[in-house]
């Protein structure tokens, strides 16, 4: 049964998929989703991911093994996704960072300077771990972890932190933007 295939069949049924579970993480679009069907398709008949098609009986139980795959494909992604968001700027983009966030806050030079001073003094005040974060912010977190002689756990911890330090920076800004008008 395997033998006789469809795999155009099988290909468009999984792009639908794909487009589906991507859908509801609210991203991608068609091509992303086929480009996830074909990597899932050439996962499958990789030797080096360990499966064959020998392994399926029939078109069902490969159709379930390919979403299986897309599945894992789509939640990786998120989770880089998620993981970039979390410092993905460098100390110069901070302030844009901070400011950002749906209202309009126009952020120049003085602005700029004067979020990394608040943003600095707060950090200094109540978090020192993820202050530190700001000057390794090119490294990895396995790289932060040695350098600041932390856990890799303690990295990503801090990493969270210093996001809500940013937002609470960025709140406080607003506020007092709205506070002048």
């Amino acid at each position: 049964m395997i033998d006789a295939l469809d795999w155009a069949d099988v290909l468009t049924r999984l792009v639908a998929y794909s487009l589906r579970r991507l859908r509801r993480f609210g991203v991608g679009n068609v091509a992303d989703a086929e480009q996830i069907a074909q990597e899932a398709v050439r996962r499958l008949l990789d030797p080096e991911y360990g499966s064959s098609l020998e392994a399926f009986d029939d078109a069902r139980a490969l159709q379930w093994q390919l979403q299986s795959i897309v599945n894992g494909l789509i939640n990786n992604y998120q989770r880089k996704r998620a993981t970039r968001a979390e410092l993905s700027f460098s100390p110069a983009e901070l302030p844009r960072a901070a400011a950002s966030g749906g209202e309009a806050y126009h952020v120049d030079k003085l602005d700029a300077e004067l979020v990394m001073r608040r943003l600095r003094a707060r950090l200094e005040a109540q978090d020192p771990i993820a202050a530190q974060l700001v000057e390794l912010y090119e490294l990895k977190p396995a790289e932060q972890a040695a350098e600041l002689g932390r856990s890799v756990r303690e990295i990503y911890n801090a990493r969270r932190r210093l996001k809500e330090h940013i937002e609470a920076v960025r709140r406080e800004l607003l506020s007092e933007d709205h506070d002048d008008v």
